[in-house]
């Protein structure tokens, strides 16, 4: 589910597609809301035949399968598939990968903020890149019996209050995101395309070796993959808002040298062209046919 985090004034909201598939979304308040972006639970997924391709967003999160006991993905649209449990965290990923959207039919999750996986797991986000990795192996609470209650809960609300409950067990309230990193991420995130490493780590009064352990480890990803990436994804939305985009203005808009970086750049994160990814898209900024 993809959502911009910017869009959200109201603490949750649903919506019942005319095909019977409900999405929601809910805004954590209080303890979490320093930790995690938003919630999300999608019920009633018709997938597309075919593989799924999935872009780098640049967050990661804590998928749990309500709708079959495993995900699987695929690094390549011709490799072997990648199973998965049916609770994982996902990390933040470099690049595009390809998902079999027939595990994903009933699905509930958080995207993080940075520093969320640290505050709630005790481990740095920087671990989980490119990767899937089962809740189970990182923690001792019995996850099946989570994935259980919350197939079992009657309304989207009681399941949000659930996962809410278990994220509030698993906060380490004196954990202390370093407020130096928030802000650089902040930064990069207004402004992707004018985003100097060196600069932004000279700013918030790091060597450009230490800040970059750090951003890492917070981000999940090291600071000129993050800059590329929400230079990459300011490219989508532009692209989005725009029936007949004129493409050197949007490479230049989002910091680009020019049109041809902006291809290159496009098809190593995206797998595609611009021309391809406007005539594919979907409602979902992230998602597309493979």
């Amino acid at each position: 589910m993809d959502i911009e985090k910017t869009n959200f004034k109201i603490h949750i909201v649903c919506e019942v597609m005319p095909e019977i598939m409900t999405e929601c979304a809910f805004i954590p308040q209080g303890k979490l809301a320093r930790y995690l972006s938003f919630c999300y639970y999608s019920d009633g997924y018709t997938p597309p035949a075919g593989k799924e391709r999935v872009l780098p967003s640049g967050s990661a999160q804590l998928i749990i399968n309500l709708g079959a006991n495993h995900f699987r993905h695929f690094l390549e649209e011709d490799s072997a598939g990648i199973q998965s449990d049916a609770a994982i965290i996902a990390g933040v990923n470099s690049g595009y990968i390809f998902l079999d959207p027939q595990t994903r039919r009933s699905t509930i999750g958080v995207v993080f903020k940075p520093g969320g996986i640290q505050a709630l797991f005790g481990v740095p986000t920087i671990k989980f890149r490119d990767q899937a990795v089962s809740l189970s192996n990182i923690i001792k609470t019995d996850v099946m019996a989570l994935r259980n209650q919350l197939g079992e809960a009657a309304s989207p609300q009681a399941k949000f209050d659930l996962l809410e409950a278990f994220l509030l067990r698993r906060l380490d309230e004196s954990h202390q995101p370093n407020a130096a990193i928030i802000r650089a991420i902040q930064l990069i995130e207004q402004q992707p395309g004018e985003s100097s490493v060196s600069v932004i780590a000279n700013q918030v009064g790091y060597s450009r070796r230490r800040f970059s352990t750090l951003f890492s480890e917070a981000a999940g990803i090291a600071p000129k993959d993050y800059v590329r990436i929400q230079r990459f994804q300011k490219a989508l939305r532009k692209i989005r808002s725009n029936i007949t985009p004129q493409w050197s203005q949007i490479a230049l808009s989002c910091g680009y040298y020019d049109q041809a970086h902006f291809n290159r750049d496009f098809k190593v994160l995206g797998g595609l062209t611009p021309g391809q990814y406007l005539r594919n898209q979907t409602p979902e900024k992230n998602h597309l046919p493979a």
